[in-house]
């Protein structure tokens, strides 16, 4: 655009020159040349100049829409990031969830397991832990209930020391009876 303006600006000179060059009749046209010559050089700087600052402007414009764009790019990036970081650990969350609920299912299975199988019907049991409800083979289970049995055949102990040989002999004649 600023080459357009300078072709006709040139070539307006270049017209004056010539028209200027074939008259030649007189001092005052000789004066009036330069005077016009000045005042088109000026006007044409003018034109030059708001040319160059309409085309500053609009680079300056172009700049800002260039980085506004820029921007919008960057926060719908990282919009989206965390889109796809909340996706991610919602993700997590439900494979933690599903691992835990498939591991306490497998725990109930494996105690429920345990309290149906029967002392010996299973590697690694020997018959004493609390995996058989019924005492057959559990050691503390048997224990509990004797005791028990032993409580109601018997009296109390006594508190008076007094007493105690009496308390004996009737714990030796039930125990002999037995």
């Amino acid at each position: 655009m600023i080459q357009a303006v300078l072709l006709r600006i040139v070539g307006a000179r270049q017209s004056v020159s010539e028209s200027s060059s074939s008259k030649r009749n007189g001092r005052s046209e000789r004066s009036a040349r330069p005077k016009k010559e000045r005042r088109a050089a000026r006007e044409f700087e003018q034109r030059r100049l708001k040319v160059e600052a309409k085309e500053k402007e609009a680079a300056r414009e172009a700049e800002a829409q260039r980085l506004a764009a820029e921007e919008k790019r960057e926060q719908r990036a990282i919009k989206e990031r965390r889109l796809e970081v909340t996706r991610e650990q919602a993700e997590r969350n439900a494979r933690l969830k599903a691992e835990q609920v498939r591991l306490n299912h497998e725990i109930r299975l494996i105690e429920l397991k345990a309290r149906q199988a029967k002392p010996g019907d299973v590697e690694g049991v020997d018959g004493q832990t609390p995996s058989d409800p019924s005492g057959a083979g559990n050691l503390a289970l048997q224990t509990k209930r004797f005791g028990d049995m032993i409580r109601h055949v018997l009296p109390k102990m006594p508190l008076e020391s007094a007493e105690l040989p009496q308390f004996f002999e009737i714990v030796k004649k039930t125990l002999r009876d037995v």
